[in-house]
């Protein structure tokens, strides 16, 4: 091995409010960290969480405490993903791998890392607007004739690794920004995922073409469009390809 090479730290996490998983989230989980045994499990949790169950269920999994208020609805959460303090909370780590309990990984990620992605999510479908028009920004599935607009194709935040320091970077530098700072702090129906990706295209890193999202992680309406063999993870899959779900679970004797 070249001692030259900066070896990179992946962590994994996955953020609830719940003290009890279901059966189906827990295997999930099982399977995702058996893929990848190398590397650390922290749950995202909030300060007063009763966590005796989880630790039964993933003993060699950690623990993150946020503030209670930031798991009380989905706008808290949407802000706290949008929060130079997260990513502060993690970086110990060169990249970070969102993997929520809808979530499930199938490979070992660590070989992603060599593509040095600032952020990588599934695509969506189709594809997401966002105009930009008179100092605000509107998000639509189609495009609409006035203001600028951006194609976003790809970064469902569900299932997604990220480079930590570049997006604590940008998000530092939107902050100052009175155009981001209003769209970060008013939830105005844009998820943090959009928003996200959205910024990382002003400040010059343009979100990943479906066709390159595709080759990792998968969240879809339309089955058929990729090579299931070499996906490395899917979100919402009980939702769109419940018998793809229920294959995996068999495999591992989860069913």
């Amino acid at each position: 091995m070249n001692k030259n090479i900066k070896l990179l730290k992946l962590v994994l996490v996955t953020p609830t409010h719940k003290s009890t998983l279901s059966l189906l989230e827990i295997n999930r989980l099982r399977i995702t960290l058996t893929h990848n045994p190398l590397t650390q499990h922290y749950f995202l949790v909030p300060e007063s969480l009763q966590l005796s169950n989880l630790k039964n269920n993933f003993p060699s999994s950690k623990f993150i405490k946020y503030e209670d208020n930031f798991f009380e609805s989905k706008m808290a959460f949407n802000s706290f993903m949008l929060t130079p303090y997260f990513y502060e909370s993690l970086m110990n780590y060169d990249y970070i791998l969102m993997c929520e309990l809808d979530s499930l990984i199938v490979k070992n990620i660590e070989p992603i890392l060599v593509n040095n992605f600032t952020y990588l999510g599934a695509a969506w479908n189709p594809s997401i607007y966002l105009t930009e028009h008179l100092g605000k920004l509107y998000r639509r599935k189609i495009r609409i004739p006035f203001g600028k607009i951006h194609q976003l194709q790809s970064g469902n935040g569900g299932l997604s690794l990220r480079n930590t320091n570049k997006i604590y970077e940008i998000l530092t530098l939107a902050l100052k920004s009175k155009f981001f700072a209003r769209e970060i702090n008013e939830f105005r129906n844009i998820n943090w995922d959009v928003l996200t990706v959205f910024m990382l295209k002003k400040f010059g890193i343009p979100p990943l073409l479906k066709t390159t999202a595709d080759k990792f992680f998968i969240e879809t309406t339309k089955t058929g469009l990729y090579n299931y063999d070499e996906v490395y993870g899917f979100h919402a899959l009980r939702r769109y390809d419940p018998l793809l779900e229920d294959k995996i679970m068999k495999n591992f004797n989860l069913s």
